[in-house]
């Protein structure tokens, strides 16, 4: 009966997987049958020995990365004396003057927004923008501590990868640091109900919790989002699909945009102290007399200028005009009133 029992688990692990039903920010990655290889880039030939001697992350990028990288903190059943939470990993980006956060998207899926929380402790809730069953990522938005996070996010990788290069992977691991570790790319594979590679593999596994972690590249931009680990390897989601959805939607998501504040006023200019004189020099006090001078020359005020005699001509016309009309009006309203006195 056991056997029984194991082999329709075997059966229906990949579609858990890609339905988001991955427990605890976890997943397992596909077998063979269910995702063929694909191979638009070559497998290492290193050496295993090799592997032990890749080069070290740059201090600079490392807590660039770090500081890109949290914990994604989702409410997965609530009750009145007891909580669960799925607790996964995601990457702060920046999209021009927009601040968004990509995760898997089984690490929210069916579950509560809860809150974000950084390698140094920084909490900020989180509402859900987008998500995406089949490539399995989501996009959160910050609803609070928008300027912090903004200044920490990163930029999304565009163009075609180095196959012979390393990445770098970064995830929680169910803790509250973030572990880096580097991975060469092995290929892609299909992704389970399309006919596009959007999952790539890489040589190095990852645990349970770094879900949703990010994939950077040399320079520090995202590449790929986990999603899966079993064994020796790692199963993500490639930033192809994501660009995507943003490039189609970019101008009506909802994501909170950085305003950059106005600059400091500049203070005002207080004097210094008076230098005391050098030898043979005197500073005059409040009251002495300043020394004397060449004698100054007042500067003439000019005169104002006469109106021409066609100004005047001009204004003496006006005037009489304005007297006549008032003339009028006062003979015509006599006339009138002379006439209704004698009806």
């Amino acid at each position: 009966m056991l056997k029984y029992i194991l082999s329709v688990l075997l059966i229906l692990t990949p579609f858990a997987v890609v339905q988001g039903q991955c427990g605890s920010g976890s997943c397992t990655i596909p077998s063979a049958p269910s995702a063929p290889y694909s191979a638009p880039y070559a497998a290492p030939s290193a050496p295993a020995q090799q592997e032990e001697m890749e080069p070290i992350i740059p201090a600079d990028l490392r807590v660039k990365i770090e500081q890109a990288t949290v914990q994604v903190i989702a409410i997965a059943s609530q009750e009145v004396s007891r909580t669960e939470y799925v607790k996964g990993s995601g990457t702060i980006i920046r999209l021009g003057d927009r601040l968004a956060v990509i995760t898997a998207g089984h690490v929210v899926a069916d579950s509560k927004p809860h809150y974000l929380q950084t390698s140094d402790g920084i909490t900020a809730r989180y509402e859900i923008r987008y998500f995406d069953r089949v490539t399995d990522f989501a996009i959160l938005e910050p609803s609070e501590k928008q300027e912090i996070l903004y200044e920490r996010g990163v930029e999304i990788f565009s163009g075609y990868p180095d196959s012979n290069g390393f990445f770098i992977l970064s995830g929680y691991d169910s803790t509250t640091r973030v572990r880096l570790w580097r991975g060469r790319l092995l290929g892609r594979l299909l992704t389970t109900g399309t006919r596009e590679y959007h999952w790539i593999q890489l040589n190095r596994p990852s645990r349970e919790g770094d879900s949703g972690g990010g994939i950077f590249s040399s320079d520090g931009r995202l590449f790929g989002i986990i999603w899966g680990t079993g064994g020796s390897r790692t199963v993500a989601t490639i930033i192809d699909p994501v660009t995507l959805y943003l490039n189609k939607n970019y101008q009506t998501c909802l994501f909170w945009r950085f305003r950059k504040p106005r600059p400091p006023e500049t203070p005002p200019v207080i004097p210094g102290p008076i230098p005391d004189p050098g030898p043979g020099q005197v500073v005059p006090g409040p009251g002495s007399t300043p020394p004397a001078g060449p004698p100054l020359t007042p500067v003439p005020t000019p005169s104002p200028s006469k109106p021409s005699i066609w100004t005047e001509v001009l204004n003496g016309l006006i005037i009489g005009l304005i007297g006549y009309c008032a003339f009028m009006l006062v003979f015509l309203g006599i006339e009138t009133f002379n006439i209704l006195r004698k009806v």
